[in-house]
């Protein structure tokens, strides 16, 4: 199945984890906008209602990456993971349990080489963090999107390839991430056959 210990196979230029806040990167509204939570109703793919009525939906082209990353050939050796600084740990939690990308098929579902979550009030480095001590998978693996440019600026400092997203999850977004972790990839295999 998946490489063991977040390891590489020589030459490649796809993340070993890719990680996605969830409040406005994902989907919308942020958690603490909401007066409901848990549990959640389905209402169809990418949306579910809150306890007391109130709609979240993933946004942009979140759905089909989340999918992509679940279908995609290119992701066999992929683990997903969410980081989310929110208060509302208990609703984001069952939210991605049952947010749908597909028929029958949630948010928590879509790793190929497993989905991992941290959700819990505290700063991204924390989260990633307790995300590379999880999977094995080292910072350099790693692609990281958030719609904050502080949590960017944080993560990127561990060395992990960030990428802030002030509209969310786009196809350009992630495309344009995809191809910053190749670049990054591809100077580190330059420089150690240097």
């Amino acid at each position: 199945m998946g490489n063991p210990e977040g390891e590489a196979r020589p030459g490649t230029r796809v993340p070993g984890l890719v990680v996605f806040d969830l409040d406005a990167t994902l989907w919308v509204p942020e958690m603490y906008e909401l007066w409901g939570g848990a549990p959640w109703r389905v209402q169809g793919l990418g949306r579910a209602l809150s306890s007391k009525g109130e709609e979240v939906r993933l946004m942009g082209a979140s759905r089909e990456t989340l999918e992509e990353l679940r279908t995609s050939a290119t992701f066999a050796d992929t683990a997903l993971a969410f980081a989310s600084r929110t208060t509302e740990v208990e609703a984001a939690s069952a939210l991605v349990d049952v947010m749908q990308v597909a028929e029958g098929v949630p948010m928590s579902a879509c790793g190929q080489r497993g989905t991992f979550a941290e959700i819990f009030p505290g700063r991204k480095t924390k989260h990633l963090a307790n995300l590379r001590e999880r999977t094995g998978i080292p910072y350099e693996r790693m692609l990281f999107l958030d719609n904050e440019y502080s949590n960017v600026r944080d993560v990127g400092a561990l060395g992990v390839a960030s990428l802030h997203t002030p509209y969310g999850i786009t196809r350009e977004a992630w495309e344009e991430g995809l191809a910053l972790f190749a670049q990054r990839a591809g100077k580190r295999a330059a420089r150690a056959s240097a």
